[in-house]
């Protein structure tokens, strides 16, 4: 008799969000895509300027959605800066599925994904649920017009009780970003903002130079505050030291810079 292989806990597993879009063929594919591939046939089977085909870009809005919430669980809980900074080394990326409705009933997913929400578009919400039913997807399918500031408020609570129920919710506001071109500085700033506790209301004319002086600000201050508490130092005996220690930080990555490239 064949032992079944262990599975892994919810805890090791990998949140999953589903984007569902309905393909212009109406078929199911045999395998999943990338979202991004470079277009076989002629301009007006994708869009441009980024060659998704058209039916995945009408997806966008729940790609772009999925973008703000939680990566892993690690998100969900609030962490001493020291162990922050650990977490900021590791290759921690979103995981975000593309996929066309008509293959929702065929596809098989690897027990280590735990699946919490799927978006679609409007007209397909019934087909959707019942294909999230399914493939066990914890929270009720999202429609792209119910998805907003709210909406992700509501998202990252829900994610929170399922993931974490006896872990306080981090304090803030979740807010979705406006500028597609400043998303790779400000998406990561906003959520280490909100573990720091710092305002993530950014203003609107904020421009790319900014915003980088800004994220890196921002690293300096969580990582002279690791320094700190990797010293041992309370709250009270860090205060008088913490804006020299904040000084002290960049010029700490220059040293370590020059011994790498010194080979030492």
């Amino acid at each position: 008799m064949t032992t079944p292989a262990p599975q892994p806990s919810d805890v090791g597993r990998h949140l999953l969000y589903l984007v569902v879009f309905d393909p212009e063929d109406g078929t199911a594919p045999t395998e999943i895509s990338p979202v991004i591939d470079t277009p076989l046939e002629g301009s007006d089977q994708f869009a441009i300027p980024h060659g998704l085909a058209r039916d995945v870009a009408r997806a966008l809005p729940g790609l772009w959605c999925c973008l703000h919430l939680p990566q892993s669980p690690g998100d969900l809980v609030d962490l001493e800066a020291w162990r922050l900074k650990g977490l900021q080394q590791l290759a921690m990326g979103h995981h975000v599925m593309p996929i066309p409705v008509t293959a929702l009933n065929s596809l098989a997913l690897a027990p280590w994904w735990r699946p919490m929400l799927a978006l679609c578009p409007d007209e397909l919400v019934e087909r959707t649920a019942q294909g999230a039913v399914a493939l066990g997807v914890e929270l009720p399918v999202a429609s792209f017009s119910s998805l907003g500031d709210g909406s992700l408020e509501e998202h990252w609570r829900a994610i929170q009780e399922r993931v974490c129920p006896d872990v306080p919710p981090l304090t803030g506001k979740v807010t979705l970003s406006r500028r597609l071109d400043l998303a790779a500085l400000d998406l990561p700033w906003r959520l280490m903002a909100r573990r720091m506790g710092w305002d993530i209301d950014a203003p609107a004319e904020e421009e790319p130079r900014t915003l980088l002086h800004r994220t890196l600000q921002g690293h300096t201050l969580v990582a002279a505050t690791a320094r700190l508490e990797r010293q041992g130092l309370t709250p009270e005996e860090a205060e008088p030291v913490f804006e020299q220690t904040v000084v002290e930080e960049p010029l700490s990555y220059r040293a370590s810079g020059l011994r790498i490239e010194q080979g030492c």
